[in-house]
């Protein structure tokens, strides 16, 4: 068992078989011991969100945001340029997930309500294409309206449209 005392705690306990048990990831602790002995010296700082999230006090408004772009998270560089999707907030061009973030922020200023299940369940890929515009047109943006209706629909009827009722 590993000796620090945090390794006692429920969440870490459940990890332990299945790091037992694995057979395609193996860890090597010599070299866990060398990173960690310089990583122990370096200077590590509070983090700094680049992009700040401006969505009022509200705790429950902040998961929704979170939950919101943590489903939509994926694919920001066009496939077959690999150029990134980039949006303006603020004076500033944003790139990648920023850049998504970004547009759901303006969105949410100009009174789109992104974080509402049955605004979720009833957008359509011009609705996002209009939403998350950019630099380029976003990859992926029918995948996209398809999470966002099946999360809607399923906020909508079961949890009054909010993520945060349906994590409470």
């Amino acid at each position: 068992m590993p000796e620090s005392v945090s390794w006692s705690t429920p969440v870490l306990q459940s990890v332990l078989p299945v790091v037992a048990a694995s057979r395609h990831v193996h860890t090597n602790p010599d070299e866990v011991e060398r990173v960690a002995g310089w990583l122990a010296y370096e200077p590590f700082g509070w983090p700094e969100a680049a992009l700040p999230v401006e969505v009022g006090g509200d705790p429950d408004r902040l998961t929704d945001f979170v939950l919101l772009v943590s489903s939509l998270n994926f694919a920001f560089s066009d496939f077959a340029t690999g150029v990134k999707f980039e949006a303006a907030r603020a004076g500033r061009a944003w790139s990648d997930s920023e850049g998504m973030v970004a547009c759901l922020l303006n969105g949410l200023d100009a009174g789109t309500p992104v974080l509402d299940g049955d605004w979720m369940a009833r957008v359509t890929v011009a609705d996002l294409e209009r939403l998350l515009g950019g630099t380029i047109r976003m990859p992926m943006l029918e995948e996209r309206a398809e999470i966002l209706n099946a999360i809607g629909g399923v906020l909508g009827d079961r949890y009054a449209g909010l993520w945060s009722r349906w994590l409470r």
